[in-house]
């Protein structure tokens, strides 16, 4: 396996082109821009004879054997100087976590080119799509984090590469994806196992970069454990109680290789405040902006998720206050700038939305405690802002060209819960009741609020079908494009139903009948193509991707270089096929196959746990988990 594995290497010709898409990928930054280039230099260096043409299993031995002698020593201790430490897991010191970072880099920086990009035409690649290619890297990435396991390998390059391949399996297989969860929880408890949790403060003049890197590498983690729970609602596996977080210095990618005395005559340079005085925007920059929301949003979680918690107005506005000034204190050049484009204003509206998710689930909390207070205008008004400069993003895509592949995940943290709340305002508004279809008395709340309550409904109809088209636009190769399309049939029906005059029944009927008289689109019959003798499937296929799709959620089996593992399905024959012509025409019917027979509640409930999750600390409106209350719409 380790040998099949390492076949899958790229070219150095095509290393190289994957390099420049560095600059966006902003969410493995557990992998500074100096640390890959140099990892891949040292690895052509050392093993260019091995890699090159015609590749064979013989020509791999010394390179394996390098590995599985370097692997039975612990990572030496970090030298101060930077480019020594990079010595010690790279070249002939390769060790299996620093080619697991590297699979994980080539994957997600295949995932971020176009479909038709040409180096997925080349024979190295074997014909396999975008999200097939990415797949393969995660495959080969699994096999060398197994690799460690096996030696019961633990350091700080491990916890980068459990950082990095929990962001490349999210990216190709979606955030439903439940291996992703087990990803998730090795990523916390390596970090915990070595220390990263009680790192030594240090002052500036003793700080080396490891040591840096090593603050990186746990705010990495602390911001992903939080973002997850956040984003499916499993409760954080790190507390601020028991770690300490320390802010990582402002430095760019190549001052923190630079000899140690640079290093610290930079990091003085900073201002007061610790940020860069370039007015530019590093990664560590991103990781001091994000780190303070975060923070704030482990507080707002242990309302949100915590079993039999008071959540009291005065605890809900203080987090608002301090959401607020978070955000005002940072650096006007990462505040929201609609003016901005490229990396600057993808990074802006990034942290934007950061702040603006805290700000909404806040609110969200308030209301589903139901204290008294203005709360529902401001989740209303919020969750509009949200989706507005969800739509922005896509409006401007011509100025943020190259950061595409990662609009789906921005649609799935930040789009579905705002179009959540706007879908069910506008049924409630139609249907002239402050509680939802289903009238359950624990629902009614707040009534007095709602009335006053200021919502344009003509503008929250045209945002949602923009987002709708918004959702149109994403690829059949992102990952998460089966929840995408599910949402798009949720917000089409809400639409058509709000559109045809608000008769929740007569709609769902109609669908039905619809269903039973129309005959099965042959484009939805799509299946896999993949030679089930070449890739033994163990355990179940995760549905969530498609039925079909070869990639099962137990990660790499047997496989063979030259084998494609799934095809994804085929788009809808009625859905909208936008270009930046689209001005409107917008198909209501698209992903409505699945959604037959299914009410307002329980569509929305089964793709976005911000409306199905239960936001009363335990003892009210909920899933299952809660005795079947409901779907959490009691707002």
């Amino acid at each position: 396996m380790i040998t099949k594995a390492l076949w899958n290497i790229p070219s150095l010709s095509s290393c190289n082109e994957l390099l420049e898409r560095y600059q966006y990928l902003l969410e493995l930054s557990v992998i500074p821009e100096f640390m890959i280039k140099y990892l891949i230099s040292s690895i052509y260096n050392t093993f260019g004879s091995v890699l090159a043409e015609p590749r064979s299993r013989e020509k791999f031995i010394p390179f394996v054997e390098t590995l599985l002698k370097n692997e039975e020593t612990p990572l030496p201790s970090s030298p101060d100087d930077g480019i020594a430490w990079l010595d010690t897991f790279s070249g002939p010191n390769i060790r299996f976590e620093s080619m697991g970072l590297f699979f994980c880099f080539i994957g997600r920086a295949y995932q971020s080119l176009l479909d038709g990009n040409p180096l997925f035409q080349k024979e190295e690649n074997h014909g396999r799509n975008r999200r097939q290619t990415g797949w393969r890297m995660n495959e080969c990435a699994d096999v060398m984090g197994k690799m460690c396991e096996c030696t019961d390998t633990v350091n700080e390059i491990v916890v980068a590469f459990r950082v990095s391949i929990y962001a490349l399996e999210g990216s190709v297989m979606g955030d439903e994806s439940y291996s992703n969860l087990n990803r998730h929880g090795s990523m916390v408890t390596s970090a915990c196992a070595i220390g990263l949790h009680r790192l030594p403060h240090l002052p500036p003049h003793l700080l080396t970069t490891a040591a840096e890197y090593k603050r990186r590498v746990f705010a990495s983690v602390y911001i992903m454990d939080k973002y997850c729970s956040a984003l499916i609602g499993t409760p954080p596996g790190i507390s601020r109680l028991y770690c300490r977080l320390q802010m990582p210095s402002d430095l760019s990618e190549t001052e923190l290789f630079l000899p140690r005395t640079q290093m610290q005559q930079a990091i003085a340079a900073c201002d007061e405040q610790g940020w860069n005085v370039k007015r530019e925007i590093y990664c560590g920059t991103c990781y001091r902006a994000n780190l303070e929301i975060y923070m704030i949003k482990e507080e707002i979680l242990e309302g949100a998720l915590g079993v039999d918690v008071q959540v009291s107005r005065e605890r809900i506005d203080s987090l608002l206050s301090r959401t607020s000034s978070s955000y005002l204190n940072q650096p006007p050049w990462i505040q929201f700038n609609p003016s901005a484009t490229g990396r600057v204003l993808f990074v802006q509206l990034s942290i934007s939305l950061e702040a603006l998710q805290n700000t909404f689930l806040l609110y969200r909390l308030a209301v589903a405690n139901r204290l008294e207070g203005n709360y529902i205008q401001g989740l209303l008004d919020t969750a509009l802002e949200m989706l507005e400069k969800m739509i922005m993003m896509w409006e401007k895509r011509d100025v943020m060209v190259g950061f595409e592949f990662c609009f789906d995940w921005f649609i799935t943290i930040y789009g579905i819960p705002a179009a959540g709340v706007i879908c069910v305002e506008l049924l409630k508004r139609m249907g002239g009741s402050s509680t939802s279809a289903s009238g359950s008395e624990a629902r009614k709340m707040g009534t007095q609020e709602r009335a006053k309550a200021k919502f344009p409904k003509s503008t929250a109809i045209q945002k949602l079908t923009l987002f709708g088209a918004f959702l149109d636009w994403v690829r059949d190769t992102d990952g998460n494009y089966a929840l995408l399309r599910r949402v798009r049939g949720v917000v089409g029906r809400v639409l058509k139903w709000v559109l045809d005059g608000g008769d929740v029944n007569r709609e769902v009927e109609r669908e039905k009948e619809k269903s039973n008289s129309s005959q099965e689109d042959p484009s939805r019959m799509a299946q896999s193509t993949f030679d089930s003798t070449q890739v033994p499937t163990q355990g179940s296929v995760n549905d969530d991707v498609g039925i079909g799709n070869g990639i099962t959620a137990e990660g790499p089996q047997g496989w063979e270089n030259t084998s494609v593992n799934f095809m994804p399905h085929l788009g809808h024959t009625g859905q909208a096929v936008l270009d930046d012509n689209f001005t409107a025409s917008l198909d209501f019917n698209a992903g409505l196959e699945s959604l037959d027979g299914i009410g307002m509640e329980e569509m929305w409930g089964q793709v976005d746990w911000l409306n199905a999750g239960d936001w009363t600390g335990g003892v009210g409106m909920g899933g299952t988990g809660n005795g079947n209350e409901g779907f959490g719409f009691g707002f």
